[in-house]
């Protein structure tokens, strides 16, 4: 029973929800292989598993595999969590950031190597630092992303990443208030056990957040091919005859103003469909000027358009 609630217990049993990420964000990136974010996804849960399970194995590996791969392919996964949600929003991707962050695990390890009870409290340190900076940063995409696109569960998803970043800058003390204890090579201690353990539900938030903003972008995209005229970016008459109703059961009237492109067919058989097709934008960007901003978006059917302004 004690060895099933021990430190290396936990992290393999997170090894092993990681690796069913994997394989599941596999099946996605193979279906949309020019998806960057899901290819960044992907990478942050293999590395995380492999990660979890080299430190895991800590005293029947070497500690050099242990400690300084096992960390620092952690703390690369971290950093490609935040990578990963900049690239959904389709922000620039600084790979070298999370890279050179890994490599601080490095000289830890070698300049620390003579006490392996202090190299191990600055490599917690470190880890629980870099953790907190990256979720701190994908916050920070998020809350970006509220204004530019508008996803609406994207202040929630901020909110919890950021809930994640004050967890693992608020465990900085503990390392030195309450030290890891070692059986031999194998760390034995109460708090990162719980802190482990917090992490594995933090990993099920952020697939489920990660669900829940695609379906939300996929829904509103839907949305706006369904309601807009795809050569002119207005509303086609389905969505304007749904925003007048909605406008008139507010019990106020309004004003419909009908406009139409004189001779618009002998442009198209004169001078072809592309010439056509020029003359519907410049006439589609007029409307949209004359709009101004106390009427719906004009509506614009094949060579007709419709204003419609509330009183």
């Amino acid at each position: 029973m004690e060895l099933l609630f021990s430190v290396p217990a936990i992290l393999l049993g997170l090894s092993g929800v990681y690796a069913v990420f994997t394989l599941t964000l596999a099946a996605a990136v193979v279906r949309y292989p020019g998806s960057t974010y899901l290819r960044l996804w992907f990478a942050v849960f293999l590395l995380a598993s492999a990660g979890s399970t080299s430190i895991a194995l800590r005293g029947t590996v070497p500690l050099a595999l242990s400690d300084n791969v096992g960390f620092g392919l952690f703390i690369t996964a971290l950093g490609f969590v935040w990578l990963g949600m900049r690239s959904f929003f389709g922000r620039h991707v600084p790979y070298l950031l999370p890279v050179m962050a890994a490599l601080g695990v490095v000289p830890l390890s070698h300049f620390l190597d003579e006490s392996q009870e202090l190299a191990a409290l600055w490599r917690l340190v470190y880890a629980f630092a870099s953790a907190g900076f990256f979720f701190l940063l994908t916050a920070s995409e998020l809350r970006c992303s509220i204004r530019d696109e508008g996803l609406p569960s994207a202040r929630a998803a901020a909110g919890i990443y950021t809930s994640f970043s004050f967890v693992h800058l608020a465990a900085l003390p503990l390392p030195f208030l309450f030290p890891v204890r070692f059986d031999g090579l194998i760390p034995n201690s109460d708090w990162l056990f719980g802190l482990i353990f917090l992490s594995l539900m933090h990993t099920v938030a952020a697939v489920f957040l990660g669900i829940v903003l695609s379906n939300e972008r996929m829904a509103k995209a839907l949305r706006h091919l369904a309601d807009t005229d795809e050569l002119t970016g207005l509303p086609n008459r389905r969505a304007f005859l749904r925003q007048v109703e909605q406008s008139l059961a507010t019990g106020s009237g309004g004003t419909l103003l009908i406009a139409d492109v004189d001779h618009f067919k002998q442009i198209n058989d004169r001078y072809g469909h592309q010439c056509g097709d020029a003359v519907l934008k410049s006439f589609a960007a007029m409307l949209e000027q004359l709009a101004g901003g106390g009427c719906l978006r004009p509506a614009l059917a094949v060579r007709s358009s419709a204003f419609f302004c509330p009183v």
